[in-house]
């Protein structure tokens, strides 16, 4: 007070702050407010006035914006049209000006809705009840058999291949593993030279059936496969060679395993295979012998690496067998190998056992939809009418006139026989 009186009577203004120890700038806005509002803005805090208070209706449409379950940002509720039309519905029946409310109101106001239930629950925020644990363990411990789940997936590598005269073929490496949920053991796996077809998915299943000793002795691999079994359910996803009509009658209507498609762009869904992929890429991909991983021209790629299809599937099986089933799981707390020694010797898994021929033949097996008994029959002139083909075959056709029956064939090679 008295360096504003001392200004206010003539003082220099330098003068009269160095002698109270006060900024000169301080003190010119204080000889400014003196002007305006008297001493009493001299007083601390005294001229000050708190921010006004939200009118009602502002705070009745600010809870209804902030209530909506598209859960408006704050800066568009502040600036939301509504509130602009209930500023000027008030004007026109006060006859006032009225100011909308500024952000920091609106921020405020809000901070204070997100403490009431109801506006939480109207919101979408509050949380739900607790899900109680399916299994003490977890879900993977809660599967009571092996082979009861098991998930399948298809995988592209960073992988070029040669031929056996050294010609390099431009196409990914495209591998299929099939896995068993309980243990985390693969029950098979192909490989093939570009996309998967559906009989690359027939060969996954029927590995997944047979026993692996031959290939595991063609592969040179120093421990044994034994995970060899009949699944329950197969998880798929979106794959066309999963989902195709042939996929379901061999899985569904011939073998009677359940298929389950997973939902769309969550990965997390099957995570076990997922994990695998993984697997393939840090363990397999990168430290094949004379790898390829990294350069991005596919002739250079697959001159660089000169492996030929056989050779990189025996590559595999032998890290399939040699590395992954003889790895530590950190979920299961065991060798993955043990897992599936263990688990069977408790429960047991199912096995097919039939022989390996019919296994080949049930594979193959199509149904003619055309006829009602799902039978072919012979047609006039001794001929069979089959994939828009005609076959004769005067000595067979002959016999099975006026009788049913059904036709075995390989898609590959277009051989068809009568049984």
């Amino acid at each position: 007070m008295r360096a504003v009186e001392a200004v206010l009577n003539g003082a220099p203004l330098r003068e009269a702050a160095a002698a109270v120890g006060m900024g000169r700038s301080t003190l010119s806005r204080l000889v400014q407010r003196t002007v305006t509002f008297g001493q009493l803005a001299c007083v601390p805090h005294a001229t000050y006035r708190r921010e006004r208070k939200m009118h009602p209706a502002f705070q009745q449409a600010v809870r209804l914006l902030y209530s909506r379950p598209t859960k408006l940002s704050m800066r568009a509720i502040a600036e939301h049209v509504e509130l602009k039309h209930i500023a000027s519905r008030l004007q026109q029946e006060t006859g006032t000006v009225i100011l909308l409310p500024t952000y920091d109101q609106v921020r405020k106001y809000i901070a204070t809705l997100k403490q009431e239930p109801k506006v939480q629950k109207e919101r979408g925020g509050e949380k739900g009840s607790r899900r109680e644990r399916q299994s003490p363990f977890s879900f993977a411990l809660s599967i009571p058999a092996p082979a009861q789940l098991t998930q399948v997936d298809e995988h592209t590598m960073e992988l070029y291949v040669v031929t056996k005269d050294g010609t390099p073929v431009a196409s990914r490496i495209h591998a299929a593993v099939l896995v068993c949920v309980k243990t985390a053991a693969i029950m098979s796996a192909v490989i093939a030279l570009g996309p998967l077809a559906e009989e690359d998915y027939m060969r996954l299943i029927k590995g997944a059936l047979e026993p692996k000793d031959r290939l595991v002795l063609q592969a040179g691999c120093q421990h044994p496969w034994p995970c060899s079994g009949k699944p329950a359910t197969v998880f798929h996803d979106r794959g066309k060679i999963f989902t195709s009509e042939r996929a379901r009658q061999v899985l569904v209507d011939r073998l009677g395993i359940i298929t389950e498609q997973a939902p769309p762009y969550c990965p997390s869904a099957k995570g076990t295979v997922e994990s695998i992929f993984r697997w393939m890429t840090q363990r397999f991909e990168r430290r094949l012998p004379n790898t390829s991983f990294g350069v991005h021209d596919a002739q250079k790629a697959a001159e660089a690496g000169g492996i030929t299809l056989e050779e990189l599937e025996r590559y595999f099986l032998r890290a399939i067998v040699d590395d992954y089933q003889q790895s530590w799981d950190g979920l299961r707390r065991q060798k993955r190998d043990v897992l599936w020694e263990e688990a069977v010797r408790q429960t047991g898994v199912p096995q097919y056992l039939g022989a390996p021929d019919d296994l080949k033949l049930l594979l193959m097996k199509a149904q003619n939809r055309k006829v009602r008994s799902h039978g072919y029959q012979v047609h006039d002139r001794s001929r069979l009418s089959f994939q828009g083909n005609w076959y004769v075959c005067p000595g067979l056709l002959n016999r099975l006139a006026d009788r049913e029956f059904e036709i075995y064939y390989d898609r590959r090679v277009r051989h068809v026989g009568a049984c």
